[in-house]
């Protein structure tokens, strides 16, 4: 049979997607972060990953710079300083514990797709830590102003962790669609 107008196709829901044991709800908050107001590099001196942070004075009056300092102190054993720098906090991390630290979550150095922990031995609240942190920094609620709905937009500019971002929220049943803009 074919489908007609008006047919409705049913959504597979789950609470989770599967259980592996690599990182907690801070990890996946700290790597969806870092994902969206976040970038590595490696550096032409020395070779070495280099993770940096930016917080907005937005996101700072909300706590997030403190929530973001903290977790990195804990996770990486070591005392993180954000600079200010008009009015958005910034960090640069270059340690042996910090690429040993984010290297577990499998992040592409492109942020082309979704770490690899995602759907590889990463545990549910590293999932669900993970989008926390990549709809806090790229992410907003919008409220129509024609109708009572509110919808929650997330962009980026990479294509394929856009598709691999709404793959990850149909799991858990959650419709999305996805906007291209250039």
């Amino acid at each position: 049979n074919l489908l007609v107008s008006g047919d409705r196709i049913p959504i597979n829901t789950s609470s989770k997607l599967f259980d592996g044991k690599i990182g907690d709800y801070d990890d996946g908050f700290i790597v969806g972060w870092l994902m969206g107001d976040g970038w590595i590099t490696i550096r032409k001196d020395n070779n070495k990953h280099q993770y940096g942070f930016i917080v907005s004075a937005k996101d700072s009056k909300v706590k997030l710079l403190s929530k973001i300092k903290s977790i990195l102190e804990l996770k990486l054993d070591q005392i993180v300083n954000f600079t200010n720098r008009n009015g958005c906090f910034e960090t640069n991390i270059q340690s042996e514990s910090a690429h040993k630290y984010f290297s577990q979550f499998d992040i592409p150095l492109d942020k082309s797709r979704l770490p690899g922990v995602i759907w590889n031995g990463g545990s549910e609240e590293f999932r669900r830590g993970f989008i926390d942190g990549s709809l806090s920094s790229d992410g907003s609620m919008n409220k129509s102003s024609t109708s009572n709905k509110t919808t929650i937009v997330w962009s980026s500019s990479r294509e394929g962790f856009c598709d691999e971002f709404s793959e990850l929220f149909g799991f858990y049943g959650i419709k999305t669609s996805i906007h291209k803009y250039s």
